[in-house]
């Protein structure tokens, strides 16, 4: 392998990692790690590209010195391998799982094999050439590893491994409804409790509109039954009336009782043929009643002179 392609590599692959770590942790850089409790001496998020990519290329170029120098180098690389994968994983710990416990034991062993690396790098190579390479970055390690403990301090709900006192403390803030993520929740269940309540309601009345319609429909031939019936009735009646009139004969209730007077009346509700008969009987019968006491006829037969009359006041009347 060429020197221009074997120091690319060296400084490719904790480039390359870098830029990968940074994509993975992107959002959280913006959401999560803003919001959390920080020192004032934290560094601008714009500065932590910049500075890593320097970072990266000079201690990419310090292991190239290594590994093309001369003598013994395998515990040099060794330890400079072990911290660069450290490195790579801190971004990921500390911003995505937001476990600052676990991304601070990761920093404090990467300081520290970081540290043992420039020393065994400065054996193989000059320490002129190392030191100038390697010490930024061991500075810029170590001021990160500051940091993480500060928000370690200062943000225990953000750790993986967290004390009774804590999970208490989330514990009762998990049901505690003047939380806002809580009152959230219960305002969202309230709605789903009050839109499953509309929808049974809206069921509910569909299904009273449909039993109207079906005892509606149910009902639709009993009325047109009565209907029919009624209209019958209104005939039978008015033919009944046309039979009455025709045969002189008038409703019961209208007829006026009898006179009690001794010449009697006739009823003024009668037929004119009904009138006439009803008046020659009475004429008959008032012709036929037997005299006073007091002058008697002689002979004493009454009954042929009563049917005489009756015979000759009938064929008067046209009866006969």
């Amino acid at each position: 392998m060429g020197n221009a392609l074997s120091l690319t590599v060296s400084i490719g692959v904790p480039l390359v990692g870098g830029i990968v770590g940074g994509l993975v942790t992107q959002k959280d850089v913006l959401t999560w790690y803003p919001k959390i409790k920080k020192p004032r001496w934290t560094p601008p998020n714009f500065l932590f590209g910049p500075v890593w990519t320097a970072l990266y290329a000079m201690m990419g170029t310090a292991s190239w010195i290594v590994w093309k120098g001369k003598g013994k180098n395998t515990v040099a690389l060794s330890l400079y391998g072990a911290q660069l994968v450290l490195n790579l994983i801190w971004n990921p710990l500390f911003f995505k799982t937001h476990k600052t416990d676990v991304a601070l034991v990761d920093i404090t062993a990467l300081l520290g094999l970081a540290t043992a690396a420039t020393v065994e790098m400065t054996k193989v190579s000059s320490a002129a050439v190392q030191l100038p390479l390697m010490v930024p970055y061991l500075v810029w390690v170590s001021y990160a590893t500051a940091l993480n403990a500060n928000i370690w301090a200062n943000n225990p709900t953000e750790r993986l491994i967290k004390s009774r006192k804590q999970k208490e403390a989330e514990g009762a803030g998990a049901t505690d409804p003047a939380r806002p993520g809580n009152a959230v929740k219960e305002a969202a269940k309230a709605a789903k409790t009050g839109m499953e309540t509309v929808k049974a309601a809206t069921e509910a009345v569909s299904a009273g509109s449909a039993t109207v319609q079906h005892a509606s429909a149910a009902a639709a031939p009993v009325v047109s039954a009565a209907g029919a019936v009624k209209s019958a009735a209104e005939s039978v009646s008015g033919a009944v009336k046309s039979a009455g009139a025709a045969l002189g004969v008038v409703s019961p209730t209208a007829v006026p009782p009898p006179s009690d007077s001794a010449g009697g009346s006739t009823p003024s509700t009668m037929a004119p043929a009904s009138k006439a008969i009803a008046k020659e009987v009475q004429r008959a019968a008032a012709a036929a009643s037997p005299p006073p006491a007091s002058s008697p006829k002689a002979g004493g037969g009454s009954g042929s002179g009563v049917g005489a009359a009756i015979e000759r006041e009938l064929k008067q009347a046209g009866a006969l």
